[in-house]
């Protein structure tokens, strides 16, 4: 295998620890700020630039409300954002 290509891996595998947990620690979130229990996740981003980590996804409870979360780096927790009838997310 070529330098190159082990030093891409190791690099990717370097930045997955950030991603590693955030779906359990938004299903924690969600059940405390909003009372939704998830039921799945859809639209799922998440990005490495530098030593950030970007994380949206779309939330969907069992009782059918949908949420956007996105990860805030700085707070290090989601904001969360509910789609209505009026608002498109």
């Amino acid at each position: 295998m070529r330098l190159p290509v082990l030093l891409s891996l190791v690099l990717i595998f370097a930045a997955a620890p950030a991603f590693a947990d955030w779906q359990a620690d938004l299903r924690k979130q969600m059940a405390a700020q909003e009372g939704c229990k998830v039921d799945y996740y859809s639209h799922i981003t998440e990005r490495q630039i530098g030593n950030r980590a970007l994380i949206s996804a779309k939330v969907h409870c069992e009782d059918k409300r949908t949420y956007d979360a996105d990860w805030d780096d700085e707070k290090k927790t989601f904001k969360v954002r509910r789609c209505g009838q009026v608002e498109a997310c």
